[in-house]
């Protein structure tokens, strides 16, 4: 299973891809929602899911999403996205923007490991953590 976490925050990056290849994933990180097209536009395979943050620079909030949405190739990634923004008008416009869940920063790694569960993405070879992820 290969994730592709976009955030623009190297060390939030880092730690989450870390603690996923502990747990059996194969993670592919980006610090931009280009960095990240570029990467899925190269991709000898696709990743499982996106976990991305809703803002990302040069991008309005839905700007990325609408874009994954529109490609053919990507338009059925799972995307779960990853933020501080806990308003509902916020989950209210990625979800309609084609995200199928939303996280708020801080995290767990219980509460990202149940959706991948529910969409059948666990390959977890290791214990969940209890770290958190900001």
């Amino acid at each position: 299973m290969s994730l592709l976490i976009i955030d623009p925050n190297s060390n939030f990056r880092r730690m989450l891809g870390l603690a996923l290849e502990a747990t059996g994933y194969v993670a592919h990180v980006a610090g931009s929602g280009d960095e990240a097209l570029n990467y899925l536009q190269n991709a000898r395979h696709l990743p499982d899911v996106i976990l991305s943050e809703l803002a990302l620079p040069g991008w309005d909030d839905a700007g990325f999403l609408d874009t994954l949405r529109q490609h053919p190739q990507w338009e059925a990634i799972p995307v779960i996205i990853m933020t501080t923004h806990d308003q509902p008008r916020d989950r209210r416009i990625a979800i309609q923007h084609g995200a199928n869940a939303y996280l708020i920063k801080p995290f767990t790694f219980e509460e990202l490991g149940s959706i991948l569960e529910r969409w059948g993405l666990l390959p977890f070879a290791g214990q969940p953590t209890s770290q958190a992820f900001s």
